[in-house]
């Protein structure tokens, strides 16, 4: 729930199978599904009477199925910025990333591809979001929306305003995931607060088509994501 400062309220209710309510600070919220205290089958709710389950949510259902587990798998791409150990690393680094815009600026896609995918992998969102593109769009790679959305997400997750813009236009087609007027408002509308202003105008759009409850619902889940750092 948004109050008129545009803030969350202080107290978040929620409650599992056995019917018990529990209330904790809503600043708690990510830190509880980190350490497990939430789960995915659990209900939450930011007024005690308006319920959802987590594992209902495709955003938080992704959360908590990827970011949020302790295991690590060298393939599976990481949210992080990159982090550079020494210098040598960030050379080879930078090498990649100019090869690889060279190959772009020639068509050479599928290189381009190749000497982007490590960057990726290491969490440069720049690097994701143009995975993300060349999945979209079948270019260098055969077309794949899952893929698109995965690298999107990765993206969009730190804070890259493209990205974002792109996850809502995503949800807000079906591509690469079920089709979802919610969650399409909620990526324009963190897009929009990171200056995007093609998402602002795509929101007020949708918003003369969403219900005042989806409209409340998307900007808690706007809050709850940009809140659990």
């Amino acid at each position: 729930m948004i109050d008129h400062e545009n803030k969350p309220k202080k107290i978040i209710h929620f409650k599992r199978d056995n019917g018990v309510v529990i209330l904790f600070a809503s600043n708690a919220l990510v830190s509880a599904i980190k350490k497990g205290v939430l789960i995915g089958s659990d209900q939450i709710s930011s007024d005690g009477a308006n319920w959802f389950r987590l594992d209902k949510h495709p955003q938080l259902t992704y959360l908590f199925t990827t970011q949020l587990q302790s295991r690590k798998n060298i393939d599976q791409p990481q949210p992080s910025t990159v982090s550079q150990n020494n210098y040598e690393s960030f050379l080879c680094n930078q090498n990649n990333y100019r090869v690889g815009l060279e190959a772009a600026k020639k068509g050479e896609l599928k290189e381009a591809y190749e000497q982007w995918l490590p960057l990726g992998k290491q969490g440069n969102m720049l690097i994701q979001f143009k995975l993300g593109v060349m999945y979209d769009q079948g270019k260098g790679v055969m077309q794949d929306y899952e893929e698109a959305f995965k690298w999107y997400y990765l993206s969009a997750e730190q804070g890259f305003a493209n990205a974002q813009y792109n996850l809502g236009s995503m949800y807000a087609k079906g591509e690469g995931v079920a089709k979802d007027e919610i969650l399409s408002y909620l990526w324009w509308n963190i897009a929009g607060s990171s200056g995007h202003s093609k998402a602002e105008i795509n929101k007020a759009i949708l918003e003369k088509k969403m219900s005042p409850s989806q409209i409340e619902q998307a900007r808690e889940m706007t809050i709850f994501l940009q809140d659990r750092g």
